[in-house]
């Protein structure tokens, strides 16, 4: 694999450039990425030399193209990947699978612990990506992703919130079918993250997406259905307005959801 050769200068290490090992330690200048040598002393020499030799393949900025694969994020975000993705999962059946419960608080107590969890294992992964050694436009990638996972927890947060708006206006048997859909998708979407930091299996992937797919159309039929008869009941003015903030905030869960699974797609497809 070609691996980056731009050095620079770095105040007390000098020139710094990328050798055929992993680096102990990186730092980020200008998009580049730059990689603390093992051994001390002066690399100008040696870094104008390598750099000559690629200038005329690499461009302006003399940036080689890295691909991202897994075996190339570190062990220890990959596992935080996937943990952050199995919290993210944990967050969404905690209310999915209560929803129908009279307790709103009991909701919000497990909630409150999975969505903690999930924020620390963003937290981790944040800082774990600046000690590692992807590219930038790899590192802008896996940025993503966590993003992705931290606006799912966020926006199922918002929905817990709203639910302690059910009053007898909300039947919350007629949640079931969102609640069952969420699910389905939180499902899909944790398991193509652990499929992809585990091996990126190309048709494992292709799978996903056609499940994806499946699902968005399911979404669809849902939302036209709720449209025409969950938010039309004669319920009153108060009613109306608390169906559709609850309907409007699941709506918007199902599509960070969806989001995620093809932002995730998108960086597959990108890298493969």
């Amino acid at each position: 694999m070609l691996r980056f050769t731009k050095g620079y200068w770095m105040n007390n290490i000098g020139y710094v450039f990328i050798d055929d090992g992993y680096p102990e330690s990186c730092d980020y200048d200008n998009n580049y990425i730059a990689y603390v040598p093992k051994v001390p002393g002066s690399l100008k020499h040696n870094f104008e030399e390598i750099n000559s030799k690629q200038r005329g393949t690499t461009g302006d900025k003399g940036v080689l193209n890295i691909l991202l694969q897994p075996r190339d994020i570190p062990t220890k975000t990959r596992n935080l990947l996937e943990t952050s993705a199995r919290e993210t999962q944990d967050c969404i059946k905690t209310f999915s699978t209560n929803i129908g419960k009279p307790d709103v608080c009991f909701i919000l107590d497990r909630f409150s612990t999975t969505y903690g969890n999930a924020r620390t294992n963003n937290t981790s992964i944040n800082e774990d990506i600046h000690k590692t050694y992807f590219s930038h436009a790899s590192n802008r990638d896996i940025f993503n992703l966590v993003k992705s996972l931290r606006i799912i927890i966020q926006t199922a947060r918002t929905f817990i919130r709203r639910l302690f708006l059910l009053t007898s206006h909300i039947d919350t048997d007629e949640l079931a079918g969102y609640a069952n859909l969420i699910t389905r998708i939180s499902d899909a979407v944790t398991d193509m993250m652990i499929t992809f930091c585990r091996n990126n299996n190309p048709a494992k992937m292709a799978s996903y997406r056609r499940n994806l797919q499946q699902l968005e159309e399911e979404s669809d039929k849902l939302m036209l259905h709720y449209t025409s008869t969950f938010l039309r009941r004669d319920s009153g003015p108060a009613g109306t307005v608390i169906r559709l903030a609850l309907f409007n905030s699941m709506k918007e869960l199902i599509n960070v959801h969806l989001e995620s699974g093809n932002s995730l797609l998108e960086i597959h497809l990108k890298y493969t």
